[in-house]
């Protein structure tokens, strides 16, 4: 299946952020799931050996083209990469605010 392509402003009309993929989409399949992890990967490794590794990596940060390629912006806040949190430290979260019960 594919992602819909929606043209954000500062953006090639060909891409869209992943976390706007997401909002569209709700879930990914594990196909589509593998195929990012192993493009975002070869982009990674690409970047690093061209010395280029200043930016942040998040959905927010994260450029799937109409090409099937991905990139990464370089100017998404720290702000929004901070909202992203891990499963499983939402889970402590979640347990270290659990209401104490007295006695």
């Amino acid at each position: 299946m594919l992602i819909p392509l929606v043209h954000e402003q500062g953006m090639s009309p060909a891409s869209v952020a992943l976390a706007s993929a997401l909002q569209a989409r709700t879930k990914l399949c594990q196909e589509e799931i593998w195929s990012l992890w192993f493009l975002a990967a070869q982009r990674l490794l690409e970047d690093l050996s061209e010395g280029s590794s200043d930016y942040v990596v998040c959905p927010w940060s994260t450029l799937l083209s109409v090409f099937g390629s991905v990139s990464f912006q370089g100017h998404v806040s720290h702000a929004e990469a901070a909202r992203l949190k891990a499963p499983g430290r939402l889970q402590q979260q979640s347990s270290k605010s659990s209401p104490v019960q007295l006695g």
